[in-house]
């Protein structure tokens, strides 16, 4: 790769370039990127990058009137080749508002079970990566949830180790412009299946702030059913500080 590299360098100006393993010593690379001089072409370019040995197949494509379209890839997907669909957090969220204005309380019960189902089905798949107690890398699971998009979060053990608060500065299930919910109960069901998978015990979930209901933050209380401490040694310092939320001192910034 690097002595394609070498040779396209005098030739293009690479805007965005991204490569990745797909094992059996083979990679790909894929890149956007704009002629330098006028004599090259993408025929040109495409044959200059099949002169590196070990070069398999290229494929250069042409932008038409400013437009570039990837003709190569065909859909995203996770490390562990799980296939993701990209959708704006505005029709997440105004289909989640659908479901419990068409619903009422059982919209939002419905949308509670499938944030806690979806929660729980996740960290079996996340867990592997977590070593044997993933119980004390609470900060990590949060700073992979924030990574992802879902939120980002602040995670507090409340005294005595009876209950985990959650607070969501910017939640996607309420806080969008066109959003009317005072509630995310989707989100609600996450956390609630997040602490059932870590600390395998029967939980509650409360919601108790909503940037729905203008607080600042969505906040979720999340316990064990039977009132019993959660146990484990959380790797929390007290708190999980994830994404843009720093603490000094008892501030919030």
């Amino acid at each position: 790769m690097a002595r394609m590299l070498s040779i396209l360098a005098t030739r293009v100006d690479f805007i965005g370039t991204t490569s990745y393993s797909k094992g059996n010593n083979r990679a790909i690379f894929s890149a956007i990127a704009r002629l330098i001089s006028g004599y090259d072409s993408a025929q040109s370019i495409q044959e200059l990058m099949l002169l590196p040995e070990g070069v398999i197949w290229s494929k250069v494509t042409e932008g038409h009137e400013g437009l570039l379209v990837d003709r190569f890839h065909v859909g995203l997907q996770t490390g562990n080749s799980e296939p993701l669909l990209m959708m704006p957090v505005s029709a997440i969220s105004s289909m989640l508002q659908e479901v419990t204005q068409r619903f009422g309380s059982g919209g939002e019960m419905i949308l509670y079970n499938q944030g806690k189902a979806y929660s729980l089905a996740r960290f079996a798949a996340i867990k592997r990566g977590l070593g044997p107690n993933p119980e004390t890398r609470l900060e990590e699971i949060a700073a992979m949830t924030c990574a992802a998009g879902w939120a980002i979060v602040k995670a507090k053990l409340e005294p005595g180790g009876n209950a985990i608060e959650f607070n969501n500065f910017e939640c996607f299930e309420c806080s969008t412009s066109k959003s009317r919910r005072s509630s995310c109960s989707f989100l609600r069901g996450m956390a609630a299946g997040l602490v059932e998978a870590l600390f395998r015990k029967e939980v509650t979930s409360e919601e108790t702030k909503c940037k729905g209901r203008g607080d600042e933050a969505c906040t979720f209380i999340v316990k064990p059913r039977d009132g019993s401490p959660l146990g484990g040694a959380l790797s929390l310092n007290r708190s999980a500080k994830v994404g843009k939320i720093e603490e000094s001192e008892g501030t919030v910034n």
